[in-house]
């Protein structure tokens, strides 16, 4: 049996850490009943520690909305202790977007640290790809405080699903008009109460989808066939 890496005692039913490999009480790692059994259940669900996961987010957080990097790794032998309270980039102001994009590895895993990177940071809307969500996992158990969430969830086997959470006060609709067959994307018309409409999409391209750009480029030709001017894409 590995000790918990919280209370030290032998685990005999828990959950691995993908990146430092530590193992963990369920209750120990802040994890839901509901959780712990769809882990066991798909085992396509990855999961990290707090402890690795915090570290990881406000370094992409950093890079994503290009700021000064903090030096935290999950690898550096600089890590321990975190410091108790590391900053994030915040939206300054009421104007502008804050867009940022996260290839999240599994959205049910990180929910809990999506809240805390959204919540301090203002993100107006985060693009996720790689949810890894099936129709099993109700919107209401992936709800953050202040968003809507819309998703397209993973079709087949191949498939690894994107998302976007929105704040809620932004005037939108989703544009499956906009659909490319074999393309796994999730469009929506952002339509502010001046100025121009936003498209926006959120995008996953599989390593082994040789068609992807082709694909993508059908997407831009039907905007511009509706006159489309703007558009701003999230994911690779």
């Amino acid at each position: 049996k590995d000790p918990c890496a919280v209370c030290q005692r032998g685990v005999r039913t828990g959950i691995e850490c993908e990146v430092c490999t530590k193992w963990f009480h369920p209750t120990c790692a802040g994890m839901s009943d509901m959780f712990f059994r769809s882990y066991l259940r798909y085992n396509s669900i990855e999961w990290s520690c707090h402890k690795c996961e915090f570290a990881r987010l406000v370094h992409l957080a950093n890079v994503a909305l290009d700021q000064p990097t903090i030096p935290i790794s999950p690898l550096s032998p600089t890590l321990d202790p975190v410091p108790p309270h590391p900053t994030f980039p915040r939206k300054v102001g009421n104007k502008g977007l804050l867009l940022a994009h996260q290839n999240i590895r599994s959205l049910p895993a990180k929910h809990a640290y999506l809240e805390v990177l959204t919540q301090e940071s203002g993100i107006d809307i985060l693009g996720l790809s790689e949810t890894h969500l099936t129709r099993d996992y109700p919107d209401n158990v992936l709800y953050l405080p202040g968003y809507t969430l819309l998703r397209k969830d993973r079709d087949s086997r191949h498939g690894r699903g994107v998302a976007l959470y929105i704040k809620s006060h932004l005037a939108h609709r989703e544009r499956n008009d906009l659909h490319t067959e074999g393309l796994e994307a999730l469009w929506i018309e952002l339509m502010p109460p001046v100025g121009k409409h936003l498209l926006i999409f959120c995008m996953y391209r599989s390593p082994q989808d040789s068609n992807f750009f082709e694909k993508r480029r059908e997407c831009w030709e039907t905007c511009a066939l509706k006159a489309w001017r703007v558009l701003t894409e999230l994911g690779p």
